[in-house]
């Protein structure tokens, strides 16, 4: 019987065949319950849960240079944050709560990062800044 991760590398690779190269993005609905979770988990593989953790601090940047990673956001999403955003400050898209990057590509966060830069490209944000490149 195969382990659990011959299973996800199988699964993940027919992903990656799919994926990598194409101009299309995989929506989430696709990648198999398994895959996901053993890609969590995946990191534990080595029973070592030191080295599955990278240093982050909370950081000031403008938006205007931030990279999205993620190939698609929803229009109607982000114009749906940036107006509840000038109309009462809901969310705080200055205070973005996003995950980016240590070169600056954002991991968490697309929308409101395109939602403040509806409104404002040169707008100062707070992040989280993992210490670690996409």
């Amino acid at each position: 019987m195969k382990d659990i991760f011959e299973l996800v590398d199988q699964k993940l690779k027919a992903l990656r065949e799919d994926a990598f190269g194409s101009d299309k993005a995989i929506p989430l609905s696709q990648i198999p319950d398994d895959a996901a979770k053993a890609a969590i988990d995946a990191g534990k593989k080595d029973k070592n849960d030191k080295d599955d953790v990278a240093p982050a601090s909370e950081t000031s940047v403008a938006v205007g240079s931030l990279k999205p990673m993620q190939k698609e956001v929803i229009p109607e999403k982000a114009l749906s944050f940036a107006l509840g955003f000038a109309e009462n400050g809901q969310p705080d898209l200055n205070d973005m709560e996003a995950i980016t990057s240590s070169d600056g590509y954002i991991m968490d966060g697309h929308h409101r990062w395109a939602a403040r830069t509806l409104l404002d490209p040169g707008a100062s944000v707070t992040v989280s800044k993992v210490d670690m490149p996409a």
